[in-house]
């Protein structure tokens, strides 16, 4: 895959998010958004099906994803929100840096390459203690263009 264009709306970082741990978090953001569906089969990530959430007017199947230490993610329990249509529309960990913060990361804006559906946008937040997006505190945006498989 070739990623001709990532454009980073806010690439600035202030409390609590440090700017070399925000260049770390939008590297593996990306990384996440584009490989989710792939990490999620690979050897060792014990996966295991949460209660269903209701949001954005329907109802998003949970998986929970608990990957060994030895593969590299922001966090190693991560729960992924799928829509009626198996696509992901919501991603939340615990950030394992030491920030004590959970984040809630948006994604939309699938398109198709190469007979695959990718997202193009993700936007990431802080989650409240009802499990919900702070969406007032933006800390990422990100859009991806030109994805290519080569």
């Amino acid at each position: 895959m070739r990623l001709e264009d990532a454009h980073l709306a806010h690439p600035q970082f202030g409390p609590p998010i440090a700017p070399l741990s925000g260049v770390l978090m939008t590297c593996s953001t990306v990384r996440s958004l584009l490989t989710s569906p792939f990490m999620l089969g690979t050897e060792g990530v014990e996966i295991s099906e949460l209660v269903p959430w209701n949001e954005a007017g329907g109802q998003w199947r949970v998986l929970r994803a608990e990957f060994p230490p030895e593969l590299s993610t922001p966090a190693r329990v991560q729960d992924f929100f799928f829509d009626a249509n198996f696509l992901l529309r919501r991603h939340d960990y615990d950030v394992d840096r030491g920030s004590g913060m959970t984040v809630c990361e948006l994604v939309t804006d699938y398109v198709d390459v190469s007979g695959l559906r990718m997202p193009t946008s993700l936007t990431g937040y802080p989650r409240r203690p009802d499990l919900t997006p702070d969406t007032a505190r933006e800390l990422i945006s990100v859009e991806l263009t030109n994805l290519v498989f080569s």
